[in-house]
Parts: structure tokens; sequence; C-alpha cells
């Protein structure tokens, strides 16, 4: 996170995003995605940065069920193609 701010702050890019996993105070681990912009005045010159930042981890928990019901419907397809022939 400090990188892409320098970045910005620098001007070496103009927005960026990143993802990143952090430990909540109950043990369970988190996904977060961050969105950052820099923030120019008058004269272009860099006054700030705007970010948000989004929780995941839920919409990546559901992501990966989906590939992996994709995954068993496939190899169900195989399968009864197998014992067809």
């Amino acid at each position: 996170m400090q990188e892409l701010i320098a970045n910005l702050i620098s001007g070496h890019c103009s927005n960026g995003q990143i993802e990143y996993r952090t430990q909540h105070k109950n043990g369970a681990w988190q996904l977060f995605r961050a969105s950052a912009r820099p923030l120019h005045d008058e004269m272009g010159r860099t006054t700030g940065i705007i970010a948000s930042v989004r929780d995941i981890t839920e919409q990546q928990r559901l992501q990966q069920q989906l590939i992996q019901s994709e995954r068993l419907a496939a190899m169900g397809q195989m399968i009864a193609g197998v014992a067809m022939n």
C-alpha cells in the first residue's frame, strides 16, 4: 500500500489498485481491495490521495465455490460421457 501511495504522489502512475489480506482480531483472515488516485490542485500539483477500501472476503469465497462447482459439473459430464461409450 505504501508503494502504491508513493507512486501516486510521485506521478509514476495515475491510479492504482491492490489486494491484500489482513488478520481480524478473532483470527479470521480477510481479503481487501484498495483503489487510489491522486488529487490535484488547479496547477496540476498532487495535493492528496483519494482512496477506498472494500472487504471482498465473501465475494472471493463465493467465486471459489462457483469455480469448484463448475469443475465438479465438468467432471460429472466427462464421467457420464465415458460411461455411455
